[in-house]
């Protein structure tokens, strides 16, 4: 059996698939890997590296353009790519296509579907995202990150929640002996953010700061004008990326974060208190959503960014030290199975069905 995973543009689309690829290889080592991702992707050695992936297509996708002078490189690059795209899962023989997220992720299960392929879908976020969207009503699977996710209403008979697979790997991790809930880490994506950045900047040269130890993950883009702008103190390490963010947070009292469904996953994995600054820049405000749906729960702590300067993150962190004994608590009784067996057994179901139907 040939499977194709897709998906791609930023590490969340990625790490989840790597986690479903580990469970299917450790309990199929014939099944043949392929991954389709966007250029863009080359610089994950994490992806890579994988030695349980066959073959990796790095394809040149634009997506929905944002300006009227990238419409005709967008036509074109597209219309290339869609071709390309049905080459690969033809010439591969593959049976089965997952989408991870990403509009490479869309266009691969759209053509799948065109060709009448078995189709999987993991949707990251708790709003459909649009690449998921249009390939709703043909897909077999439809499998979700959290409980509630908004645009799948009309999908109730083939939509299942899993979770996503970084919990797992998540739960794996030890923490530290020697935790201080004072230890603090701060990240923001595998691309970094300059709001958080900024503030971290402003909070660090902040009498504040002398109480806690302060790891600082600023993404590559922001690395030098945030060491150059930051006092150099025993408590603080400034770090551009990490290709372990796990082993930071094994490490971790609080986690100052972005609220992308891999991160978030991550926390709840780890048990570890969090302050989370959903993004304002995304679709469909999704990162709001996500963060929402675990703090009505009471299993973070959640500022908007419109809200968020280095005031605020004093008082969410005093609070959160307060409460951190109840975080706790709630994190280490959240639990939702076996992410990886629970896609694993899907997998079985839909290829275990007949072709699809003409009239899907």
């Amino acid at each position: 059996m040939v499977i194709a995973f897709s998906g791609g543009g930023t590490l969340g689309h990625i790490t989840p698939a790597l986690s479903f690829i580990q469970e299917i290889k450790s309990r199929s080592k014939n099944v043949k890997i392929i991954f389709i991702a966007t250029s863009k992707d080359e610089k994950y050695d994490i992806l890579k590296n994988n030695i349980n992936i066959t073959k990796i297509y790095y394809l040149k996708a634009y997506g929905k353009p944002t300006k009227i002078t990238d419409y005709c490189k967008t036509i074109y690059y597209d219309w290339k790519v869609l071709s390309t795209i049905k080459k690969i899962l033809k010439e591969e023989k593959v049976d089965l296509v997952v989408g991870m997220g990403g509009y490479i992720s869309g266009i691969s299960i759209y053509i799948a579907n065109k060709l009448k392929l078995k189709t999987i879908i993991h949707e990251q976020n708790s709003v459909i995202g649009f690449a998921n969207k249009i390939n709703l009503k043909k897909t077999d699977v439809i499998l979700t990150t959290f409980k509630k996710t908004v645009g799948l209403e009309k999908y109730p008979f083939k939509t299942k929640w899993i979770g996503n697979p970084r919990y797992m790997d998540a739960l794996k991790v030890k923490k530290s002996a020697f935790l201080d809930k004072k230890n603090i880490l701060v990240t923001s994506g595998s691309l970094g953010s300059y709001q958080i950045n900024h503030v971290m900047k402003e909070f660090m040269n902040s009498p504040f700061a002398k109480n806690y130890t302060i790891t600082l993950i600023s993404g590559k883009k922001y690395y030098d004008e945030i060491v150059s702008t930051i006092p150099v103190r025993f408590n603080f390490l400034i770090k551009p990326f990490t290709n372990n963010l796990l082993e930071e947070m094994s490490k971790a009292g609080i986690v100052i974060a972005r609220a992308g469904s891999t991160t978030l996953f991550e926390i709840l994995g780890t048990h570890t208190p969090s302050i989370i600054i959903p993004s304002p820049n995304v679709t469909h405000h999704h990162q709001y959503y996500n963060a929402k749906s675990l703090c009505d729960e009471g299993l973070i702590q959640m500022i908007d960014e419109k809200d968020f300067d280095y005031l605020s993150l004093n008082e969410a962190l005093d609070e959160t030290i307060r409460k951190y004994d109840s975080y706790l608590e709630k994190l280490k009784h959240y639990q939702i199975g076996d992410v990886n067996d629970k896609f694993y057994q899907e997998i079985v179901k839909v290829m275990n069905r007949g072709e699809k139907d003409e009239s899907d």
